[in-house]
């Protein structure tokens, strides 16, 4: 209720500046994208002989995912959402990144009777010693973590990345409007986002303030942006994958593409 009340009260004194000054919303937010099976060519007829492919992992965690931080911003018309605005993509980026391999490893290959090993054969090399690769890593809001453990740190991206992408987009919108441009921004009470020096960053940088706990509808990335995304990944495996799983570097692929052609006008709408 106080969130709501607080959201009212400074959206309807932007009201009152609007012919000077232009508030921008922009919020981020986090998720992972899984690989998916979406549809099997194959057909049951067995006069011909044709069964369905069984798939099946070890464990959850041998499903191919990604995540990702996506952010994006709303410049409302005269700072009044009911009069509807423009959407903007700020960015999207892998949690994650590029390390070395300290050994070759190579695939797993399966016997007739159900057994594995890795034998190692060139043909069957995964990865090369010394070889750069793009690792997964766990989100933090402050800590990079070790060399051995590292941590993808929220307030080192935002430091060095984010605030100079909103920065090009406040100088976007001041030169096709000719007003004062105000960052306003939006973001969850994840764990991540609770470190203090983050909060500190981001207030000192930003007009800034967290949703309200439990309440993804608040951010138009949960409501809106992610759940069409996924479907458009979705659609993206089985128009150029056959369906087949996206592993790694090419569900990677996908989702990048998928950001980039996601339409502004689409976006506008989850936020009014």
């Amino acid at each position: 209720k106080r969130w709501a009340i607080a959201w009212h009260l400074f959206w309807e004194g932007a009201k009152c500046v609007a012919d000077r000054v232009q508030f921008v919303l922009f919020q981020d937010d986090e998720k992972w994208f899984y690989s998916l099976v979406v549809r099997q060519h194959n057909k049951l007829v067995p006069f011909f002989c044709c069964v369905p492919d069984s798939h099946s992992v070890h464990h959850k965690c041998h499903i191919g995912k990604v995540m990702c931080l996506v952010t994006t911003a709303f410049a409302p018309h005269n700072n009044n959402f009911e009069s509807g605005g423009r959407a903007y993509k700020v960015d999207c980026v892998r949690i994650g990144g590029m390390v070395k391999a300290k050994k070759n490893s190579y695939r797993r290959v399966y016997r007739n009777d159900g057994t594995y090993h890795y034998p190692k054969d060139p043909v069957n090399m995964l990865r090369r010693e010394g070889e750069e690769y793009f690792e997964n890593w766990e989100i933090q809001g402050v800590s990079e973590g070790t060399a051995k453990n590292p941590k993808f740190s929220l307030l080192k991206y935002k430091r060095e990345r984010l605030r100079m992408k909103l920065d090009a987009l406040k100088q976007q919108i001041t030169h096709e409007t000719g007003k004062i441009v105000v960052l306003y921004g939006q973001t969850d009470n994840a764990p991540p986002h609770q470190a203090q020096k983050l909060k500190d960053f981001q207030n000192a940088t930003w007009l800034f303030r967290h949703q309200p706990p439990n309440s993804p509808l608040t951010n138009v990335q949960d409501a809106s942006v992610f759940p069409a995304m996924a479907k458009r990944v979705t659609e993206f495996q089985g128009l150029f994958n056959h369906g087949r799983y996206l592993e790694g570097e090419k569900l990677w692929e996908g989702i990048d593409t998928v950001y980039n052609e996601f339409p502004e006008e689409t976006l506008a709408r989850g936020y009014v």
